[in-house]
């Protein structure tokens, strides 16, 4: 729940005036007042977050999420379509639904998610917005269960909308799911009843059809990467409304082995179409007429044959129309042995499967109150823990980026106190690229230019530290220089009378004559103080 700590830090408002709830105003056609849990319900807005949320501010921030990575957190469409009270945000949740349908995330939907779309549409009395989201399964992702099932089959029998609780029967067919006794006999009166109602065929809207083109009389080409070989699956791409209420019939019947169930297998294997099937179970409960689990209403089986004498007469190929005569015959045979072993029972399928909903509901609706509103404590209680789990995280979040912040702010301080020590070492480390980057950065603006980045060879001269100043280095100091002028003094009389002698040899070998110690003196110039010169040196 990525978003939650973006409402700790928002002013709130407590959500749902004028709420257009209306719990504990409802009638019920089977199920008690007690079946639906309205104060069982009521408890999930009492959590302080879920009051204290704006629904619309919530909406945006989830929906920026969702637009920017695709991953938003189920918890918090739970928790919005938890806090949904009125028909204008419905929108808003139906736009969350399709964004948490196509995201990595929607395998973690929980199931307090989807009761709470379905009581919400219930309760603000969107019925058809409800069917179409549970139509659309691909794009809204709404699953029933066993108890959501049976309140919107028990709601639409008792506003008489039979062909919307039939939808609802259907949907669990296409889930194979009616092991819950409950649900399978609501599902069995719901479709019996609309039997009943003329024209029901066009009442049930067709699944899954696609609008054909018009044909303008040209020619289009449409281009395939490839192609599907035809299948069907004869379940999912059930279409006909007569052959998905049949279907629904029959799976539901199967579920159970009375005489309910087996007139319903009849009957709707007659609506589906399967005729060799709907013979082969009547000629099986034939074959045992006389045991009381061969029993059938006449009801069903007339129909079955009306339906099978309808396809006879509309079937224009011989071979088609043989073989529907065969199973014609087959038909009336088994019919009439199960008439001579008084194994049709006379009545109406509605009014036994009325009867039987009511022996359900008072044998398991306690049960089954009991474990949904556990189910609806436990969904409070995780998603409380969730957001103070979600809190801590985020709190933790906020400590570590103050203290990230802090340390990066210690350490530019810590940089500029000791600039100059580390200087060399941070231009060290720079590559030859990133050193005439810099010199040309620096000469563009007119910074200092440091020489050193223009030449590598360059080596910082040694600085020598000054000697301290005592008695004993005063006294070395003019001894050094005592001795240094001993050398001179030597050095000067060496060289004095060598050069004399040098120069006079010279002189003779050019046919001049010496030049003795008092004409030397008496030349321009004095003779050179080597003693200044090797102090020099």
């Amino acid at each position: 729940m990525a978003l939650v700590r973006r409402f700790i830090l928002l002013e709130r408002s407590i959500c749902g005036a004028g709420s257009a709830l209306r719990a504990g105003c409802r009638n019920y056609s089977f199920l008690p007042a007690s079946y639906h849990l309205d104060d069982t319900w009521a408890k999930r807005l009492d959590s302080s977050f879920v009051k204290q949320i704006r629904l619309e501010q919530f909406f945006n921030e989830l929906r920026k999420k969702f637009e920017a990575d695709g991953m938003g957190s189920p918890l918090d469409v739970d928790i919005f379509a938890t806090a949904v009270q009125r028909p204008e945000d419905l929108d808003s949740l139906h736009e969350l639904l399709v964004f948490l349908r196509n995201s990595k995330n929607t395998p973690l939907t929980r199931s307090s998610t989807f009761n709470a779309v379905i009581r919400t549409h219930l309760d603000l009395e969107r019925y058809d917005d409800l069917m179409k989201i549970l139509a659309d399964k691909i794009k809204y992702g709404i699953f029933l269960d066993h108890y959501t099932a049976n309140l919107l089959m028990d709601k639409f029998i008792e506003l008489k909308r039979l062909p919307d609780a039939v939808r609802v029967a259907i949907d669990l067919m296409f889930q194979e799911d009616f092991d819950h006794p409950l649900t399978r006999e609501l599902a069995l009166f719901s479709c019996l009843s609309l039997m009943k109602t003329e024209g029901w065929e066009s009442s049930i809207p067709p699944l899954n059809i696609k609008p054909e083109p018009e044909d303008t009389g040209e020619e289009v080409i449409i281009y395939k990467q490839f192609l599907k070989n035809p299948f069907f699956d004869d379940h999912f791409d059930l279409t006909d409304a007569k052959h998905r209420l049949g279907k629904t019939l029959y799976v539901a019947g199967h579920a159970k082995d009375d005489l309910l169930g087996r007139s319903a297998q009849v009957l709707g294997l007659g609506m589906y179409e399967k005729w060799s099937k709907g013979v082969a179970v009547l000629e099986k409960l034939a074959a045992s007429a006389s045991g009381d689990n061969s029993k059938i209403m006449k009801e069903t089986v007339d129909g079955f044959l009306t339906a099978l004498q309808k396809k006879s007469e509309a079937s224009g190929e011989e071979a088609a129309t043989t073989e529907i005569k065969s199973l014609m015959s087959r038909a009336q045979t088994a019919q009439k042995l199960l008439q001579d072993a008084g194994a049709l029972k006379d009545g109406t399928a509605v009014a036994l499967s009325e009867q039987q909903v009511r022996d359900a509901v008072t044998a398991t609706a306690d049960s089954v109150t009991a474990q949904q509103r556990a189910a609806y404590e436990e969904a409070v209680t995780y998603r409380d823990k969730e957001i103070s789990r979600q809190v801590r995280r985020f709190q933790l979040e906020e400590r570590l980026r103050v203290l990230k912040l802090q340390r990066e702010q210690l350490k530019n301080e810590e940089d500029l106190l000791f600039f100059f020590e580390r200087k060399t070492t941070w231009e060290n480390m720079l590559t030859p690229e990133a050193r005439q980057a810099m010199a040309a950065q620096q000469a563009e603006d007119g910074s200092f230019y440091d020489y050193r980045v223009e030449d590598p060879q360059y080596e910082i001269p040694q600085i020598l530290t000054p000697q301290t100043y005592t008695p004993f280095a005063r006294w070395q100091r003019r001894q050094e220089d005592h001795e240094a002028k001993l050398r001179g003094y030597k050095l000067e009389r060496f060289l004095g009378e060598y050069g004399r002698k040098k120069r006079d040899e010279k002189r003779a070998r050019k046919g001049l004559k010496p030049i003795g110690v008092a004409a030397a003196r008496s030349l321009p110039g004095d003779p050179p103080n080597w003693r200044e010169l090797l102090m020099k040196r």
